[in-house]
């Protein structure tokens, strides 16, 4: 996992904490989604005219791999 992989998985969770999906369309999205750390998701939000956004969202191993590379409060 290099870098840039890593910010996506940030940008995911990031969207996750505020009740988001992370939207958008890449190559190395795609992989991400082949190699288990991101699923497709699709919101609708309810209403009179109801509004459908598709999107990615993290799986439990993409949460473990972004959260083992945060550092730790306690041990700065």
């Amino acid at each position: 996992m290099n870098k840039a992989d890593l910010k996506v998985l940030e940008r995911a969770f990031e969207r996750e904490i505020h009740g988001a999906i992370l939207q958008g369309k890449s190559k190395r999205i795609d992989r991400l989604v082949e190699e288990g750390y991101l699923q497709p998701e699709t919101v609708t939000f309810g209403g009179r005219f109801a509004v459908t956004c598709k999107g990615y969202s993290l799986t439990h191993a993409g949460r473990i791999i972004y959260c083992s590379t945060c550092a730790d409060e306690d041990t700065k």
